[in-house]
């Protein structure tokens, strides 16, 4: 049996957006990605889902976003800092699969 993790989205227009989803896990506070990070280590799941609901900014989804986010940040999670940032977002891009269609 394989595990998937799943994180859901938030709408894109929330007040205080990438602090929910993000955090600052290099301070222990861990948003909704993040949290999901941990747990796909933890459990050494081969998927992260990445959500979406009904939300659109510049075109994009809350996943898609969401992606967006930690693909960029991803190194910052102490999980991850020996790791590298390449190998990180290598680890990242190999595990996630985006759900747009969800509303």
């Amino acid at each position: 049996m394989k595990t998937a993790i799943v994180i859901h989205g938030l709408h894109l227009h929330a007040a205080q957006w990438e602090h929910i989803v993000w955090g600052e896990p290099a301070q222990g506070v861990y948003g909704r990605i993040p949290a999901g990070l941990r747990e796909a280590l933890r459990f050494d799941a081969p998927f992260i889902i990445l959500g979406t609901g009904a939300s659109f900014r510049d075109g994009m989804s809350e996943a898609e976003h969401m992606r967006g986010v930690a693909h960029r940040r991803i190194a910052e999670m102490p999980e991850f800092t020996q790791m590298g940032k390449e190998a990180a977002q290598a680890w990242f891009d190999a595990h996630v699969l985006l759900e747009t269609t969800a509303l």
